[in-house]
C-alpha cells in the first residue's frame, strides 16, 4: 500500500502536543505534590506506644509509616553519644545518676523499657551508632542535642563512621552554640534551631523576625518551632522561606492542628502518634 504524505498541519499539531507534554513532565514534583510533601517525624520514636528513645520505639515508628524519627542525645563520661532525653536516668531507668557522670556500660546496664510496660523489659539506652545502623535508607533521623557544643567532636566522629547519607541526618538544638559548632566542622549536615513560644499580652515571642536573625547568625538551615497554628501561619512560613530557612514544628498529636500546620506549608510535623497523624492526612504508608 502506498504511503500517503502527512499534511504539514499535522506535523505542527504533533510538535505542539509534544512540547506541551514535555513542559508538564518537567514541572517539579515538589510543586505538584506540595500538600503531601510534609514529613511525619516520630517524636522519640512512636513514644505514645513504646518507651521513648529506644530501638523498640523507633522500629514501631517505621511500622506506623513515619518518614523520620527524632531522638534526644547526650554524652557519657567516657565520650559516647547515647539516646536519652533526661539528664538523669531516674524517670526511665530508676537511677538517680547523671548521664554525664556514667560510662557507656553503666548507662546500657539499665532497663529503660519496663517503666512503660512489662513487655518492654530489658530495652536499653541506644548508642547513636545503634540508631544509625537501624535507619532505613529512605528515612531520616532528627538528632536533638540535649547538651552543649562539647558533644560535637563525638557526633562528627559518629557521622564519619557511618555509611548513612548526609541527606538522612538533621541536627536540632535549642542551644544556638551547638548549631554554630556543628556547622563549623560539618557544614553539609542540615541543622535546625529549636524554639518554643511564650505569650506576651496579645502576641507570641519570639517573633519570626527574631527567629530568622538567630538562625542566620549560626548558619542554621531552618527553624523547628512549637506547633502553634495561631503563630505558625502561611505568612510565617513564607517569611522564613524568603530568607532560605525551612520551618518544622513539634510536638503535635492533635490531627486538626496537624492538618492546619501542613496547610501552612511546614516541612515536617513531629508527633508522638505518627500512624494516627499520617492516616488523618490521608497519606499513604511509604
Amino acid at each position: 500500500m502506498p504511503i500517503t504524505p502527512i499534511p504539514l498541519i499535522c506535523h505542527i499539531q504533533r510538535l505542539a502536543f509534544l512540547c506541551v507534554s514535555l513542559a508538564l513532565i518537567q514541572i517539579p514534583v515538589g510543586d505538584v505534590m506540595a500538600d503531601d510533601a510534609v514529613e511525619i517525624v516520630a517524636h522519640r520514636g512512636a513514644s505514645a506506644d513504646c518507651p521513648e528513645n529506644t530501638l523498640a520505639a523507633f522500629q514501631e515508628a517505621w511500622r506506623q509509616g513515619a518518614d523520620a524519627i527524632e531522638g534526644d542525645f547526650r554524652l557519657t563520661s567516657d565520650g559516647h553519644v547515647v539516646c536519652l532525653h533526661d539528664a538523669t536516668l531516674r524517670r526511665t531507668g530508676g537511677d538517680q545518676r547523671r548521664v554525664a557522670d556514667m560510662t557507656l556500660d553503666e548507662v546500657r546496664s539499665l532497663d529503660v523499657g519496663s517503666w512503660k510496660d512489662a513487655r518492654f523489659k530489658n530495652e536499653r539506652v541506644p548508642h547513636l551508632g545503634d540508631v544509625l545502623a537501624a535507619l532505613p535508607t529512605s528515612k531520616r533521623l532528627f538528632i536533638e542535642i540535649k547538651v552543649g557544643p562539647e558533644i560535637i567532636p563525638a557526633l562528627a566522629q559518629a557521622f564519619d563512621s557511618t555509611e548513612i547519607e548526609t541527606k538522612q541526618l538533621v541536627v536540632i538544638s535549642f542551644n544556638a552554640d551547638v548549631i554554630k559548632a556543628l556547622k563549623e566542622v560539618r557544614p553539609h549536615i542540615r541543622a535546625m534551631l529549636l524554639s518554643s513560644f511564650k505569650k506576651q499580652g496579645s502576641r507570641f515571642v519570639p517573633s519570626i523576625e527574631t527567629l530568622i536573625r538567630q538562625a542566620r547568625a549560626v548558619n542554621a538551615d531552618g527553624i523547628s518551632v512549637q506547633g502553634l497554628p495561631e503563630v505558625v501561619s502561611a505568612e510565617f512560613v513564607d517569611q522564613a522561606d524568603a530568607e532560605g530557612l525551612e520551618v518544622h514544628v513539634w510536638t503535635v498529636d492533635d490531627v486538626v492542628i496537624a492538618d492546619r500546620l501542613r496547610a501552612a506549608g511546614v516541612r515536617s510535623i513531629t508527633t508522638n502518634r505518627p500512624g494516627i497523624v499520617r492516616r488523618s492526612m490521608g497519606l499513604e504508608r511509604p
